[in-house]
């Protein structure tokens, strides 16, 4: 063996420890061993209950409540007159601007549709004064009428007095009648006094059928002249709108005229201008808006296009986390509304009110705004109809557990 293992080699195999190798536990790695499993567990069990949400992303733009009316030139031509500014309240038939026709035709001087023109002028001041007389017509009218009302009312108040007092002078006529009858049968009065008082009440009586009569003729005159008081508004109402839509159809004939030359664009509602996207002296394209209206008493409000596969899990008073494409939520942070209708039926991509680069259908959400206006560079910043935005819609939130278990409840629910 000497020979052929080196001598330090069996050296080494000769020495060993005496006695058991015994492992030093300490207490802190027993405290922490027992430790760890119990904080491990309610943690993993609380996991299983965390929830997620799952985002469906709407484009969409502002508009108001009661709508955006767009006023577009009928021609091509020159602004030369815009007597309003972007932010302005203008009145229903209000004049918000003065368009000439680049090729305008020569003066019409005396030509008969200047003759015409004059015409339809001076027809138009006789309808305006007809319905200024029309609604003052109807308020006296209303007022005479009530006051015959009222004094129908009260003869027959006097009617019903007078029918009463007949009607106890008739009672008291029949007693005497009665006493009369009841005399004569005891021979303490003759048969001519019986007579007289009879031929007395049926005087007596005639009397007070005649005041019933009358009272039953003023109550029908009454009737009449409520229905009469109630109508009148009706009919008064009816002509005056007979009377506008005429002045109206004489105002179309006389803008077909001027409009040969210029035209005006009319505010077709009250509200306030916006949009405004022309200064004097543009030149203004029949294709575009040259301004919008906003509705008075019109609130803004968000407008979203949610495709159809999205649409079942949005409801009524869902909060909606809105980004408005001209303020970056990044640097301006985003805004929030509320849910408030829900389209019935879908729209295609070529019946959308503004184009949105959609390709498949889509349901119409209506938001409302939790803030009109955007925080940027320390002012509030006032939103415009028009901008447009996407918007962050919560479709459904599950908890981590039901999403391990969703195939036992899908197959669950088939069963």
């Amino acid at each position: 063996m000497t020979t052929l293992f080196r001598k330090d080699f069996l050296d080494s195999t000769r020495a060993h420890l005496e006695g058991d190798v015994i492992l030093r536990d300490r207490g802190v790695f027993a405290f922490a061993g027992y430790l760890l499993p119990l904080l491990a567990v309610p943690f993993l069990l609380s996991t299983l209950f965390w929830s997620y949400a799952r985002v469906q992303q709407a484009p969409g733009w502002l508009t108001t409540t009661r709508g955006l009316v767009l006023l577009r030139a009928i021609r091509a031509g020159t602004l030369e007159e815009l007597p309003f500014k972007e932010g302005d309240f203008v009145k229903a038939g209000a004049v918000v601007a003065d368009i000439r026709v680049e090729q305008a035709q020569p003066t019409l001087g005396e030509t008969p549709e200047a003759a015409l023109l004059s015409f339809l002028i001076v027809q138009q001041q006789r309808l305006d004064t007809q319905i200024d007389l029309a609604r003052t017509r109807s308020k006296t009218e209303v007022e005479r009428r009530a006051q015959l009302l009222a004094g129908l009312e009260t003869e027959r108040g006097e009617l019903d007095q007078q029918l009463a007092k007949q009607a106890s002078i008739v009672a008291a006529s029949w007693r005497d009648v009665e006493a009369s009858d009841k005399l004569v049968g005891r021979g303490f009065a003759t048969g001519r006094e019986a007579r007289n008082r009879r031929a007395l009440w049926s005087e007596q009586a005639r009397d007070e059928a005649n005041l019933r009569q009358q009272r039953a003729a003023l109550a029908a005159r009454i009737a009449s002249a409520q229905a009469d008081l109630e109508r009148l508004p009706m009919d008064l109402a009816t002509e005056i709108a007979r009377l506008e839509s005429d002045r109206a159809e004489l105002a179309q004939r006389r803008a077909e005229i001027e409009g040969r030359r210029r035209y005006s664009l009319v505010a077709p509602i009250s509200g306030r201008i916006a949009n405004l996207n022309v200064r004097k002296g543009y030149a203004v394209d029949a294709q575009k808006p040259v301004m919008a209206i906003v509705p008075e008493g019109a609130a803004l409000e968000a407008e979203l296009f949610v495709p159809t596969s999205a649409s079942a899990f949005i409801k009524r008073g869902q909060e909606v986390r809105l980004l408005y494409d001209a303020f970056p939520y990044q640097r301006f942070g985003s805004g929030m509304g509320k849910v408030v209708q829900v389209s019935q039926s879908s729209l295609m991509p070529g019946d959308m009110p503004t184009p949105m680069g959609l390709l498949e259908p889509v349901y119409v959400v209506r938001v409302a705004l939790g803030d009109a206006t955007v925080m940027a560079f320390g002012d509030k910043v006032a939103l415009k109809p028009g901008m447009t935005l996407k918007a962050n819609l919560v479709l459904e939130e599950r908890s981590i557990f039901a999403w391990i278990f969703e195939p036992l409840y899908a197959v669950r629910g088939r069963t």
